[in-house]
C-alpha cells in the first residue's frame, strides 16, 4: 500500500495515517530522544550530576546545530527544564531544615520527569514543543510553595525564639 492509498483511506484516523506514512527516525531525532532519557536516568543519582552538566553542554551545542528545525524547540525545552529544576533543587535543599524542602525536591523531580516525558512524546511524534514557555501552572504552584515556605519560616522562627 503506497502513501497515497493510505492518506485517501476514510477508515483511518489522522494519527494512524501519520504513523503509517512516517519514515524511520533520523539520527538527530534518535539523539534527541537519547538526551531526554539520559536526563531522566542521570537525575536519579548524585553521581550523575557531572554528567548532567556535560549533557547540558551537549544540548546547547545541538540547539545551535538544529537551528530552524523542530528539534531546536526540544533542545530549548531541555535547557530550560535543567535550569529551572536546578534553581528549585537549590531552594529545596536550602529549606530542608524546615522539612518543606523535601516537598519542594519531590515536586521538582516529578516536574523534571514530566517535562522530559512530554519532550519524548513530541520527539517520537516528530513534532516541535508547542509552546516552549509553558511554565504558568508550575509558576503558580511554586509561588504558593514560596509563600508557604515564607509563612512557615516566620512562624517557626517566632516560636523557636520565644522559648
Amino acid at each position: 500500500m503506497d502513501d497515497s492509498n493510505i492518506s485517501n483511506n476514510k477508515d483511518l484516523t489522522p494519527k494512524a495515517i501519520y504513523y503509517a506514512t512516517r519514515k524511520s527516525l533520523s539520527f538527530d531525532e534518535k539523539f534527541t530522544i537519547s538526551t531526554y532519557v539520559l536526563y531522566m536516568v542521570l537525575s536519579i543519582s548524585i553521581k550523575g550530576i557531572p554528567l548532567l552538566v556535560i549533557l547540558l553542554g551537549v544540548s546547547y551545542y545541538k540547539k545551535l546545530k538544529t537551528k530552524n528545525t523542530y528539534l531546536e524547540s526540544h533542545y530549548i525545552w531541555q535547557i530550560r527544564t535543567f535550569w529551572f529544576s536546578l534553581v528549585w533543587a537549590f531552594i529545596g535543599f536550602a529549606s530542608i531544615y524546615i522539612l518543606v524542602g523535601y516537598l519542594i525536591l519531590f515536586i521538582d523531580l516529578a516536574w523534571f520527569f514530566c517535562r522530559n516525558c512530554v519532550g519524548l512524546g513530541y520527539t517520537s511524534a516528530g513534532q516541535p514543543i508547542a509552546n516552549i514557555s509553558t511554565f504558568e501552572l508550575f509558576r503558580n504552584i511554586l509561588v504558593l510553595l514560596i509563600w508557604f515556605v515564607v509563612v512557615f519560616s516566620v512562624i517557626y522562627f517566632l516560636f523557636t525564639t520565644t522559648t
